[in-house]
């Protein structure tokens, strides 16, 4: 998967209301949300480089900061070639 990644942000909170996650910051209950523009890697501490990792979009409260990270590939929004070579790679 190339990086930058464009998370496209109408999907993003499409993807996350087909999952009734709830809209609401855990921290503070405000529902006003950054959504970061570009997916980031969450990387695993190895001793390989580069390491492999979990592409995930962030979401930033508005109100308190809070940050909180979603999986891109469990909601369905990475890009077809990544999913395709994961599979093929006995990933799932």
């Amino acid at each position: 998967m190339e990086l930058p990644l464009e998370v496209n942000q109408a999907r993003f909170t499409e993807a996350l209301n087909s999952k009734k996650a709830s809209a609401s910051c855990i921290s503070c209950g405000s529902n006003n949300w950054a959504l970061m523009p570009q997916a980031a890697i969450l990387s695993q501490w190895v001793n390989v480089m580069p390491a492999p990792g979990i592409p995930v979009c962030a979401a930033i409260c508005n109100n308190c900061g809070f940050l909180r990270l979603h999986a891109l590939g469990v909601l369905g929004l990475l890009p077809q070639e990544a999913t395709s070579s994961e599979k093929d790679n006995g990933q799932t």
